[in-house]
């Protein structure tokens, strides 16, 4: 499989159709061709109109990262076929990648290079022009016996980044949550291998983390510390301390289970968190809770509802535009087939479009 980028309308509104953009919106600009598979390609602002785009690729013997920056005008930047992040022993899966907010990127990646029943975290900077900053391979920002894996990344606000990750180091079936912060040298700034931001019984996993706007992030993620699956969340400062109780608040703890929350900035501080819900039966909804700077609910207990509607809702995204503007957009199963649903939520968790969205 060969990645093909499509940018949106959206994202070209500024452009007129000349350069390397096709006019035919059946076409699109090619960003990797070579032989092999090339999959899990991740996205992210060049900070000049254009983007980095980040995959794993496997045209070699083995799966290695790659990456390629295309410009507003839809003109690739770098090598043909993208500039190799890490080529190292062992495989390196599923990257992801936040800007440097200097023209380039830091990327982060499973690797196992140190064998087959390990799983660390690496990272690598590229500037602008597709130069590799950092140490060749990628720097290790957890290399600790047992799996490191599910990684989320955002920019620290400094040029360097936060790294969150589901960690096996201490239950070989039941991981927790770990975060590191690396500055824009490549240096490590927290405790070696990581802070523990959750080490309660049962699974802590699928961490998804925004910053907090002080260098700092807030950390959501799926909990089974009750049996059932639950939503908690934590906030940790720009020097890597836990601000909130020990293992996390709660986010929703009620009947039935609540899977892998999604968070965005409240725009005054806090943060809102959605996730998928079946509290109601065997349909899978989506519910939403909005939380202050020190970990206080907002919304009703448990979180309001979004979309409640028949059939399954699920692969929701969330953003804010401001702190009454928060907007929600999902996968919707009400008809029969799937279609794409969104809502509109403000600050006192108000639903401001239609019930159970609109389509």
């Amino acid at each position: 499989m060969k990645i093909i980028l499509i940018i949106s309308l959206v994202f070209l509104s500024a452009m007129n159709s000349f350069g390397a953009w096709p006019d035919d919106p059946e076409i699109s600009v090619p960003i990797c061709t070579a032989d092999g598979i090339q999959e899990h390609p991740r996205i992210t602002t060049d900070g000049a109109t254009g983007a980095i785009i980040v995959w794993q690729d496997m045209s070699s013997n083995s799966s290695d990262i790659y990456a390629q920056r295309i410009d507003a005008r839809g003109q690739i930047r770098w090598a043909k076929d993208g500039v190799a992040i890490c080529l190292e022993q062992g495989d390196q899966w599923f990257p992801n990648l936040v800007s440097d907010g200097n023209g380039g990127a830091i990327i982060a990646w499973w690797d196992k290079r140190a064998g087959f029943t390990e799983m660390d975290i690496y990272a690598q900077r590229v500037d602008g022009d597709g130069q590799i900053l950092w140490k060749p391979g990628g720097i290790p920002v957890c290399n600790v016996s047992g799996a490191q894996q599910e990684l989320d990344i955002i920019s620290d606000g400094k040029g360097g980044a936060i790294i969150a990750w589901h960690d096996y180091r201490a239950k070989t079936d039941a991981p927790d949550i770990y975060i590191q912060r690396i500055n824009a040298k490549g240096e490590i700034l927290w405790t070696k291998d990581g802070v523990a931001v959750v080490k309660a019984k049962g699974e802590q996993v699928y961490p998804n983390i925004v910053g907090d706007g002080l260098g700092g992030a807030y950390i959501t993620w799926h909990d089974t510390r009750d049996d059932s699956g639950d939503v908690y969340a934590q906030r940790v400062d720009a020097n890597g301390r836990i601000l909130w109780q020990e293992n996390g608040i709660p986010v929703s703890k009620t009947q039935g289970n609540q899977l892998y929350p999604a968070i965005t900035p409240d725009g005054s501080g806090g943060v809102v968190i959605t996730w998928m819900d079946d509290r109601n039966g065997q349909d899978w909804d989506i519910y939403a809770q909005r939380i202050n700077p020190e970990g206080k609910t907002f919304w009703q207990e448990n979180g309001i509802p979004i979309c409640t509607a028949k059939g399954d809702q699920y692969d929701y995204c969330i953003s804010n535009h401001d702190k009454d503007n928060i907007f929600i957009v999902w996968r919707d199963q009400r008809s029969g087939e799937w279609d794409i649903y969104a809502q509109k939520i403000d600050s006192e968790g108000n639903v401001k479009w239609a019930k159970d969205g609109i389509p």
